[in-house]
Order: C-alpha cells, then sequence, then structure tokens
C-alpha cells in the first residue's frame, strides 16, 4: 500500500510537469522571445534583424519573409534592436527586456527623388556689410510624403544670382554650388514628415543707390521671414506683407512675412540708398594702415628733434 501511494505521488508530479511545460515553454534565464509585429511589408523583400548590445556588439542576427516575425535569442545585454527593410534601417530602442518583447513598427516604400519635399519654413537676416549685404539663413525642409526619401538624394536652394562667398555647415562633398544656388546631397533616411535644416550665408555686393533682393522657391514654402537691419532701407516689397519687428544682438530688425507660397515662385524686396554710409573694407583697411604710417612719422620725427635739441644743449654746456 506504501508503495502504490508513493508511485501515485510521482505519476501526478510528471503529468502536472508536462502540463507546466506544455502551457508554457522553458525558458532559460538568458533567452529572451521577441514578436515584430510589421505594417507596411511588401510581401515579398528580406527583412534582417539585428539586436546590439550596449557596446554596439552583434548579439543576433536573422533574415525574415513575413509581416509576423517571432524568434528567441540569447540577448541579456540588449540594448537596441534595428530592423533593415530595402536598406533603410528601423531602430527601436529597448528601455527593458521582458520575458516576451512585443514590438510594432511600420515600414514604408522608398525614392531617390524631391517630389514629396516641402520647406516648411525658410528664414532670412540680412544686415549691411563692408560693401555688401550680408545675408544668414535657415531652412527647414520637410517630406510630406509616405515614402522614405534615400540618402543620395539631391535637394534645392535657390539665392540671388548675384550671391558670393557661400558659407554653410553642410560637408564640401554635399554641396555643389551653382549659378542659381546651390544643391544638397542628403546624408540620412527622411522619413515620412520627418524634417532635415540647414544654415548657411552669403554676401550681395552692393553696385549702387538700390539693391532688388528676389527670394525664389524650388519647392512649396509654408512660411518664409524677412528680418531686415533697421538702419537699411526698404521701398517696394512684393509678394511679403511687413510683420513686425524684432531685436538680435543688439540690432534691431524689421520683419517681413509670407505663407503657402507655390514652388518657383518668389518674392522680392527692394533696398534703397544704400551707397551712402557703405564703407568699403579694402578702403577702410588702406585708410587705417595710411593713418598708422603718418602717426609713426611724425612720433619719429619729434623723437629726433629731440634728441638733436638735447645734443645741441650739451654742446652749449
Amino acid at each position: 500500500m506504501k508503495d502504490y501511494l508513493i508511485d501515485l505521488v510521482m505519476v501526478c508530479v510528471v503529468i502536472s510537469t508536462i502540463l507546466i511545460f506544455t502551457n508554457h515553454p522553458i525558458a532559460y534565464a538568458d533567452t529572451y522571445s521577441f514578436v515584430i509585429n510589421v505594417d507596411g511589408y511588401d510581401g515579398m523583400s528580406n527583412i534582417t534583424v539585428y539586436i546590439l548590445a550596449s557596446d554596439a556588439s552583434i548579439l543576433y542576427r536573422g533574415i525574415f519573409n513575413s509581416a509576423s516575425i517571432e524568434f528567441s535569442a540569447n540577448v541579456t545585454d540588449a540594448k537596441v534592436l534595428i530592423l533593415v527593410y530595402k536598406a533603410v534601417p528601423y531602430v527601436y530602442q529597448i528601455e527593458q527586456l521582458t520575458q516576451t518583447n512585443v514590438i510594432n513598427i511600420t515600414l514604408y516604400d522608398v525614392v531617390y527623388d524631391d517630389s514629396t519635399i516641402i520647406i516648411k519654413s525658410r528664414h532670412l537676416f540680412i544686415e549691411r556689410g563692408f560693401g555688401t549685404l550680408t545675408i544668414y539663413e535657415s531652412i527647414v525642409f520637410q517630406n510630406v510624403g509616405d515614402k522614405v526619401i534615400m540618402n543620395g538624394t539631391e535637394l534645392k536652394v535657390y539665392l540671388p544670382p548675384n550671391y558670393i562667398n557661400l558659407n554653410s555647415s553642410i560637408m564640401s562633398c554635399c554641396l555643389d554650388q551653382t549659378s542659381w544656388g546651390f544643391t544638397l546631397t542628403l546624408m540620412v533616411d527622411l522619413f515620412p514628415n520627418q524634417e532635415y535644416p540647414i544654415t548657411y550665408s552669403y554676401e550681395i555686393p552692393i553696385s549702387g543707390e538700390e539693391e532688388l533682393l528676389s527670394v525664389a522657391q524650388p519647392y512649396k514654402t509654408s512660411l518664409l521671414m524677412i528680418a531686415i537691419e533697421d538702419d537699411l532701407n526698404v521701398g517696394e516689397v512684393s509678394g511679403m506683407e511687413f510683420w513686425g519687428t524684432t531685436q538680435q544682438e543688439n540690432k534691431n530688425f524689421n520683419i517681413y512675412r509670407a505663407v503657402d507660397i507655390p514652388s518657383e515662385k518668389a518674392v522680392s524686396i527692394l533696398l534703397t540708398n544704400l551707397s551712402g554710409p557703405t564703407v568699403d573694407l579694402p578702403l577702410l583697411i588702406v585708410l587705417i594702415s595710411s593713418i598708422m604710417i603718418v602717426g609713426l612719422g611724425i612720433a619719429r620725427y619729434y623723437r629726433r628733434r629731440k634728441s638733436h635739441n638735447l645734443a645741441h644743449r650739451e654742446d652749449l654746456i
């Protein structure tokens, strides 16, 4: 009777263990399950999944052809999951690992053109320079399409035709100057609704009393604002309205504004009475140098005269 009870208990333990393992798969301490639900998959392209550790080493790599991805991996130090689809990386930060990690990711088709680019905002600050107008600009591009614009795609920026001395933080390999402005090559993939800001400056030579500043837009522009230093006289304004004033670095500026400008359309501002207060930089340098030379000559003359007088007095004594 005693042996029978022992056998019965053992059978119950085995059955219970089987039931537990059947309903709950075995999970070791360092093994984690991942379920990735993918939206936007085309049904045939490869999807490559990487899991990286905190030191960027690869803990896991797998290739899949499904909109529902499931796998288990020993990835205790997992920090980043990267899904690569059509050469575009989708990065997911792993905040905290759980035994089963469910991730939802939306994928996009890709394009290599700028047809869905708009200018979300464009700001210009115009100051008087030495024989020039100095213009500082910032542009925010935005992808308003439903596809990823791939890195390597060129974007356009229109500048006044007589611009000189273009300076930008854009790497020289990705900027190509033209007669109408410049093109820049995207160094990142631009996702739907993602923005891409740039800044740059250039100069416009002052060749007379007036300068008609025309600003054309290569893409539809949601907002254009031009701030003009208040010691510059503004004449006729086309396509813009006066918006107010602002102060930057102890300088006052008058602001003109336009919204929803169609692509290829230009706005213009006529600046007048430019030649009066302008000082040419090379001429200024020459004048300063001449004054210094004359001053040194006068000083040497008086030093020599003083020495001569002292010597003459010593002879008299």
